[in-house]
Protein backbone atom coordinates (compact mmCIF):
# COMPACT_ATOMS: atom_id res chain seq x y z
CA UNK A 1 0.00 0.00 0.00
CA UNK A 2 2.99 1.91 1.26
CA UNK A 3 4.97 1.55 -2.18
CA UNK A 4 1.96 2.29 -4.35
CA UNK A 5 1.37 5.45 -2.95
CA UNK A 6 4.96 6.37 -3.32
CA UNK A 7 4.79 5.35 -6.93
CA UNK A 8 1.67 7.02 -7.54
CA UNK A 9 3.55 10.46 -5.75
CA UNK A 10 6.39 9.93 -8.60
CA UNK A 11 4.22 9.41 -11.16
CA UNK A 12 2.85 12.62 -10.33
CA UNK A 13 5.72 14.53 -10.03
CA UNK A 14 6.92 13.09 -13.76
CA UNK A 15 3.91 14.38 -14.61
CA UNK A 16 4.16 17.89 -13.50
CA UNK A 17 7.90 18.09 -13.92
CA UNK A 18 8.92 21.32 -14.71
CA UNK A 19 11.46 19.67 -17.21
CA UNK A 20 8.33 18.52 -19.60
CA UNK A 21 7.16 22.70 -18.89
CA UNK A 22 10.20 24.14 -20.11
CA UNK A 23 9.32 23.63 -23.62
CA UNK A 24 5.67 25.43 -23.54
CA UNK A 25 7.28 27.57 -21.14
CA UNK A 26 10.27 29.08 -23.57
CA UNK A 27 7.97 28.79 -26.44
CA UNK A 28 5.08 30.87 -24.89
CA UNK A 29 7.94 33.70 -23.42
CA UNK A 30 9.52 33.59 -26.85
CA UNK A 31 6.09 34.57 -28.47
CA UNK A 32 5.92 37.15 -25.83
CA UNK A 33 8.99 38.04 -26.14
CA UNK A 34 8.32 39.05 -30.12
CA UNK A 35 5.11 40.40 -29.23
CA UNK A 36 6.63 42.92 -26.39
CA UNK A 37 9.51 44.07 -29.17
CA UNK A 38 6.88 44.20 -31.65
CA UNK A 39 4.43 46.95 -29.37
CA UNK A 40 8.12 48.44 -28.11
CA UNK A 41 9.26 49.08 -32.32
CA UNK A 42 5.96 50.75 -32.65
CA UNK A 43 6.01 53.32 -30.05
CA UNK A 44 10.08 54.39 -30.90
CA UNK A 45 9.08 54.51 -34.42
CA UNK A 46 5.68 56.66 -32.80
CA UNK A 47 8.38 58.40 -30.66
CA UNK A 48 10.89 59.22 -33.20
CA UNK A 49 8.75 59.52 -36.76
CA UNK A 50 5.58 60.75 -35.55
CA UNK A 51 1.62 59.07 -36.44
CA UNK A 52 3.17 59.24 -40.10
CA UNK A 53 5.59 56.93 -39.72
CA UNK A 54 3.68 54.53 -37.90
CA UNK A 55 0.68 54.69 -40.12
CA UNK A 56 3.33 53.45 -43.20
CA UNK A 57 4.72 50.91 -40.62
CA UNK A 58 1.61 49.39 -40.55
CA UNK A 59 0.97 49.29 -43.82
CA UNK A 60 3.89 47.94 -44.91
CA UNK A 61 3.52 45.33 -42.47
CA UNK A 62 0.26 44.43 -43.58
CA UNK A 63 0.40 44.63 -47.22
CA UNK A 64 3.71 42.24 -46.90
CA UNK A 65 1.90 39.75 -44.63
CA UNK A 66 -1.08 39.59 -47.17
CA UNK A 67 1.11 39.61 -50.53
CA UNK A 68 3.18 36.70 -48.78
CA UNK A 69 0.27 34.75 -47.97
CA UNK A 70 -1.00 35.23 -51.57
CA UNK A 71 2.38 34.08 -52.74
CA UNK A 72 2.78 31.16 -50.54
CA UNK A 73 -0.97 30.00 -51.50
CA UNK A 74 -1.07 27.13 -48.69
CA UNK A 75 2.32 26.03 -49.28
CA UNK A 76 3.80 26.48 -45.58
CA UNK A 77 0.67 24.39 -44.29
CA UNK A 78 1.26 21.47 -47.02
CA UNK A 79 4.98 21.87 -46.19
CA UNK A 80 4.48 21.21 -42.81
CA UNK A 81 2.18 18.13 -43.31
CA UNK A 82 4.25 16.44 -45.73
CA UNK A 83 7.80 17.36 -43.70
CA UNK A 84 5.96 15.51 -40.79
CA UNK A 85 5.21 12.50 -42.79
CA UNK A 86 8.32 11.98 -44.40
CA UNK A 87 10.14 12.56 -41.59
CA UNK A 88 7.94 10.21 -39.39
CA UNK A 89 9.04 7.41 -42.49
CA UNK A 90 12.15 8.71 -42.19
CA UNK A 91 12.19 10.00 -46.14
CA UNK A 92 14.48 12.92 -45.29
CA UNK A 93 15.77 13.49 -49.26
CA UNK A 94 12.00 13.08 -50.34
CA UNK A 95 10.98 16.03 -47.87
CA UNK A 96 14.05 17.82 -48.93
CA UNK A 97 13.15 17.46 -52.59
CA UNK A 98 9.23 18.59 -51.58
CA UNK A 99 10.96 21.65 -49.88
CA UNK A 100 12.79 22.77 -52.63
CA UNK A 101 9.86 22.24 -55.15
CA UNK A 102 7.81 24.56 -52.80
CA UNK A 103 10.89 27.07 -52.44
CA UNK A 104 10.73 27.32 -56.10
CA UNK A 105 6.96 27.59 -56.81
CA UNK A 106 7.20 30.48 -54.25
CA UNK A 107 10.09 32.25 -55.57
CA UNK A 108 8.63 32.10 -59.25
CA UNK A 109 5.75 33.11 -58.37
CA UNK A 110 7.25 36.02 -56.20
CA UNK A 111 9.55 36.81 -59.27
CA UNK A 112 6.30 37.43 -61.47
CA UNK A 113 4.73 39.42 -59.30
CA UNK A 114 7.54 41.45 -58.48
CA UNK A 115 8.48 42.09 -62.22
CA UNK A 116 4.46 43.24 -62.26
CA UNK A 117 4.57 45.32 -59.38
CA UNK A 118 7.67 47.08 -60.44
CA UNK A 119 6.36 47.77 -63.82
CA UNK A 120 3.28 49.17 -62.58
CA UNK A 121 5.39 51.43 -59.89
CA UNK A 122 7.26 52.64 -62.71
CA UNK A 123 4.19 53.19 -64.56
CA UNK A 124 1.96 55.39 -62.15
CA UNK A 125 4.95 55.76 -59.51
CA UNK A 126 5.42 59.80 -60.32
CA UNK A 127 1.71 60.22 -60.08
CA UNK A 128 2.17 58.85 -56.67
CA UNK A 129 3.76 60.56 -52.88
CA UNK A 130 7.66 59.17 -52.69
CA UNK A 131 6.70 57.52 -49.55
CA UNK A 132 3.84 55.11 -51.37
CA UNK A 133 6.35 54.67 -53.74
CA UNK A 134 8.92 53.37 -51.46
CA UNK A 135 6.59 51.30 -49.55
CA UNK A 136 5.41 49.26 -53.08
CA UNK A 137 9.00 48.62 -53.76
CA UNK A 138 9.77 47.03 -50.17
CA UNK A 139 6.57 45.53 -50.08
CA UNK A 140 7.46 43.96 -53.16
CA UNK A 141 10.59 42.77 -52.47
CA UNK A 142 9.60 41.76 -48.61
CA UNK A 143 6.48 39.75 -49.44
CA UNK A 144 8.33 36.67 -51.39
CA UNK A 145 10.63 37.21 -48.51
CA UNK A 146 7.91 36.75 -45.89
CA UNK A 147 6.66 33.34 -47.85
CA UNK A 148 10.01 31.77 -47.63
CA UNK A 149 10.02 32.32 -44.10
CA UNK A 150 6.76 30.68 -43.38
CA UNK A 151 7.38 27.89 -45.64
CA UNK A 152 10.49 27.29 -43.15
CA UNK A 153 8.87 28.01 -39.82
CA UNK A 154 5.77 25.60 -41.15
CA UNK A 155 8.56 23.07 -42.11
CA UNK A 156 10.80 23.01 -38.85
CA UNK A 157 7.02 22.32 -36.97
CA UNK A 158 6.35 19.70 -39.17
CA UNK A 159 9.78 17.76 -37.77
CA UNK A 160 8.47 19.02 -34.16
CA UNK A 161 10.99 21.88 -33.57
CA UNK A 162 8.40 24.58 -32.88
CA UNK A 163 10.65 26.96 -30.76
CA UNK A 164 13.43 26.86 -33.31
CA UNK A 165 10.69 27.89 -35.94
CA UNK A 166 9.50 31.07 -34.10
Amino acid sequence: MQAEATLDSQSVAQRFSFSRLSGPLLLAASRGLAVGLQFLLQVVVGNLAGAAALGLLQLFVSWTCMLGEGIARGLPVWAMRRTALQAANGAWSAARNELEWATGQILRLGLGIWLGGAVVVLLIGPTLPADYRVIAVAVLCGAPLFALVRLGAEALKGIGEPLRAI
